[in-house]
């Protein structure tokens, strides 16, 4: 009896085994990503060199590179 179970458990824990693989790749992949994002959030943009002019363009630039 207790070989039985073990053959029937040894499938589910190999597909668990597998589906835990596969979850920790791609969470790890959208990890990076966010960071990635969080990063270029913080950037500072090319085109508030050229909007220096514009009141409300100015605004947003100086709380963007404010945020660093």
């Amino acid at each position: 009896m207790k070989k039985r179970k073990n053959e029937e458990l040894t499938p589910l824990e190999e597909t668990f085994n597998s589906i835990s693989g596969a979850f920790k790749a791609e969470s790890e992949i959208w990890e990076k990503h966010i960071v990635d994002l969080k990063a270029n959030l913080t950037a500072p943009r090319p085109i508030c060199n050229y909007l220096k002019d514009v009141k409300e363009a100015t605004k947003l630039c100086s709380t963007q590179t404010s945020s660093n």
